[in-house]
Parts: structure tokens; C-alpha cells; sequence
């Protein structure tokens, strides 16, 4: 799972053990085994905030 700055395209990588989860459990109602995904979270970061930043160039 990665946040992922709009602006400036900083990353982070964050854990979601709940998501892990239900991704676990989603794919196995409708009988899929040995599921994986991706999550990315996009927005602005605090520094581009800081700096007046809501728009990429």
C-alpha cells in the first residue's frame, strides 16, 4: 500500500493489516485463492501543501 503525492510524487509506503484482510476474504467469497492487490492512495502532501502546491505544474 503507497500514498502517493500528486504534486511531487513523493511515496510512502504504509501496512494495512485490515486490508490485507479483506482482500484475503473478498477474493475467497468468490473462490479465488492465492490473492493479491495493490492500493495506492494519491493526494497532496504536506509539504506541497505547505508550500502552496494543490496543482501540479
Amino acid at each position: 500500500h503507497h500514498l502517493v503525492g500528486r504534486i511531487c510524487w513523493t511515496t510512502v509506503e504504509v501496512t494495512a493489516p485490515h486490508g490485507e484482510a479483506w482482500a484475503t476474504a473478498v477474493a475467497a467469497e468468490h473462490g479465488f485463492t492465492d490473492a493479491d492487490h495493490t492500493v495506492e492512495i494519491t493526494g497532496v502532501c504536506a509539504r506541497c501543501r505547505a508550500e502552496g502546491r494543490t496543482r501540479a505544474a
